[in-house]
């Protein structure tokens, strides 16, 4: 492959994953950074069991370095095709972000504070006082600045349809807040307080929320894919038809929540408390159970194909009634009468 020597950012790769093949070719020219950044996400999707294999050459040109990398998908499935188009798009959005700035660098390490152009407090008490068209204007008008609200206090406070992606929302109080269909796509909320608060239809998609507390929150309807939600609290919490494909919910907390129908392909629910929840409808393949507690939960109607589970998923009393596929739901029965058995 031919070295640039305009260092100028480009990607070469598909837009669609084609199914009838399980290995595909991505080059991106870029800085280091982002070069750095395109291995990463890469891996991501490595880390999840998605690829299971990444061939990768970095050549060094005058101004610029060029990845060119072959991946092969683990299997081929509707989670792949999913997977891999987020990928594509990921990278294109990011080197597409390069070319905008011109060669500045994007990201979050280089942009300046939002609070540099309007002081954090200023911008806090737009959202108490509920001018969020207001508040949304500011975000367009500095779109590339860090918004940094972290520890920020507006528990009960309308923020519905607000724009909070990309931003540092760490050890937030948002108890009780409406936002309902708000952006915070690619938001740090680690630690955040969201206990009772209503994010129905909000989008969260890779979202950081690890030992967040979201216990009795209404997530009905919201977008959670490839979140982090470790250690997360969403006990009580409402989540019907919520998507959470690709979501870590390792170790989390969601005793009693209300999950019928959603979406949970490829979720990591490894060592969750799963206890009295409800799954009626849910989808679920490719799931990973493995030392989850699933004891009392309702996973009738539910979609287990291909589900990851151990000899310390605990299925002691789950509804499974037509719970497929059936030889799965055989399997989890007799699992846990040799327990009792014992």
């Amino acid at each position: 492959m031919a070295e640039s020597s305009s260092g100028s950012p480009r990607y070469e790769g598909p837009a669609k994953w084609n199914d009838d093949k399980k290995e595909v070719k991505i080059i991106v020219e870029a800085d280091r950074e982002d070069v750095a950044w395109v291995s990463a996400r890469i891996y991501e999707d490595v880390d999840r069991g998605l690829i299971i294999k990444n061939t990768s050459t970095v050549i060094k040109g005058e101004h610029s370095l060029v990845i060119d990398t072959t991946i092969t998908a683990a299997f081929i499935s509707p989670l792949v095709t999913t997977a891999m188009e987020l990928l594509f798009s990921d990278v294109q959005k990011r080197i597409n972000q390069k070319k905008q700035a011109q060669g500045k660098i994007m990201t979050t390490v280089g942009a300046e504070p939002l609070s540099q152009e309007l002081n954090k407090e200023e911008l806090i008490d737009l959202l108490r006082n509920g001018k969020v068209d207001e508040f949304n204007g500011i975000r367009r008008k500095y779109k590339n600045k860090i918004l940094d609200l972290q520890h920020a206090n507006l528990s009960d406070t309308n923020l519905s349809w607000a724009n909070l992606s990309d931003a540092n929302l760490s050890n937030i109080i948002l108890a009780d807040a409406n936002l309902s269909n708000a952006s915070l796509s690619n938001a740090i909320l680690s630690r955040a307080n969201l206990s009772g608060a209503t994010l129905s239809g909000a989008i969260l998609h890779r979202a950081t929320l690890s030992d967040a507390n979201l216990s009795g929150a209404d997530l009905s309807n919201a977008n959670l894919s490839y979140d982090n939600l470790a250690l997360a609290n969403l006990s009580y919490a409402i989540l019907s038809v919520a998507n959470l494909s690709g979501a870590d919910l390792s170790n989390a907390n969601l005793s009693s929540a209300i999950l019928s129908r959603a979406n949970l392909t490829g979720a990591n629910l490894s060592s969750a408390k799963l206890t009295s929840v409800d799954l009626t409808g849910a989808n679920l393949p490719y799931a990973d159970l493995s030392n989850a507690n699933v004891s009392n939960a309702n996973l009738s109607n539910a979609n287990l194909s291909n589900v990851k589970i151990n000899d310390r998923t605990n299925f002691e009393n789950a509804k499974l009634t037509s719970a497929y596929p059936s030889s799965f739901v055989t399997d989890i029965t007799t699992r846990t009468m040799g327990k009792e058995s014992k």
